[in-house]
């Protein structure tokens, strides 16, 4: 089992923050993501909204960086724990300009990225952003395939119906071969296919743990899907969140070791392979950091187990 986190204060969402993580400074969030790597947690997550709208930020909350930006800062003082978005709308972004961050930094982390992709969902947003929502999942797959072409071919080429070139030259490669590990964030028909066609993970939303085996059945058994290790993420604790982020039952957060580990014991038999990490509440950076060490010693060796 891999465990991951969200470093507090990079997003603010009521009722799924840290009570002072409006108060962390960056310097804050850098001690936080030095411990993690150094504690041996697998990896940094960042989630993607270009704009917030304002209905939404009183369960969403107004703060959402640029999820590749933030990694790289976190990128430059961390030497081990890996970077993966959570995930990136793809339709916000030009697919060329995307694969050449996601490449600029998997070179110069030595490595590290997983590159976190969805489609999104805001019509909203996707308006704001001169994006088309209609056809939103078409334009995600071009562009993933336009993107893989770019890292893995010498002479990259492609022609589709959003994103087309020929006769370029593409640098830097990413480190990782043939290309970064991919995860597919969603919960549709739609994207568990696109999972099992180019994923090398799926990370779903609003599926609960009583449902993935017969979700993780269905993507197993689509003619596009490799025979090759796959992860499937899911939080460390089960809510219940409806689809504009209202918690309908929040999550149960284990304050003992034994707890933890019989959460860890039901994700693995569920079919999880990594888990989003979170910590009873703390009262600042100090007894933040003092938790992530109490997990990282008295749950992961057995949870790797």
């Amino acid at each position: 089992m891999k465990f991951g986190l969200t470093i507090p204060g990079t997003t603010l969402m009521p009722g799924d923050n840290e009570p002072w993580a409006a108060k962390a400074t960056p310097g804050d969030m850098l001690r936080i993501a030095r411990k993690a790597d150094e504690l041996g947690y697998d990896w940094i997550a960042t989630p993607d909204h270009a704009v917030m709208l304002q209905p939404m930020v009183e369960v969403m909350g107004a703060r959402w960086p640029h999820p590749v930006t933030s990694l790289a800062f976190f990128a430059g003082a961390t030497q081990r724990i890996r970077l993966v978005n959570s995930v990136i709308v793809l339709g916000y972004h030009n697919p060329i300009e995307l694969a050449k961050m996601f490449a600029t930094l998997d070179y110069l982390s030595g490595g590290r990225v997983i590159v976190g992709l969805g489609v999104g969902y805001l019509r909203r947003e996707f308006a704001i952003m001169k994006a088309d929502h209609a056809g939103r999942g078409a334009i995600a797959d071009e562009y993933i395939d336009a993107m893989i072409e770019l890292w893995t071919s010498e002479t990259p080429t492609f022609q589709g119906e959003h994103v087309s070139f020929e006769r370029i030259a593409f640098e830097p490669k990413p480190v990782q071969k043939p290309h970064p590990p991919i995860w597919i964030g969603g919960h549709s028909g739609p994207s568990m296919r696109r999972a099992a066609r180019v994923g090398n993970g799926w990370w779903p939303w609003q599926i609960s743990r009583a449902e993935l085996p017969a979700k993780l059945d269905y993507i197993r058994q689509q003619p596009g899907f490799r025979d090759q290790p796959f992860d499937v993420i899911m939080p460390l604790y089960e809510s219940k969140v409806d689809e504009r982020h209202n918690v309908i039952e929040p999550a149960r957060i284990a304050t003992t070791r034994d707890e933890a580990l019989e959460e860890v014991r039901q994700l693995k038999e569920a079919g999880v392979t990594g888990a989003a990490m979170a910590l009873k509440p703390t009262r600042g950076v100090d007894e933040y950091l003092e938790g992530l060490q109490w997990f990282a010693e008295e749950v992961v060796p057995e949870a790797r187990g």
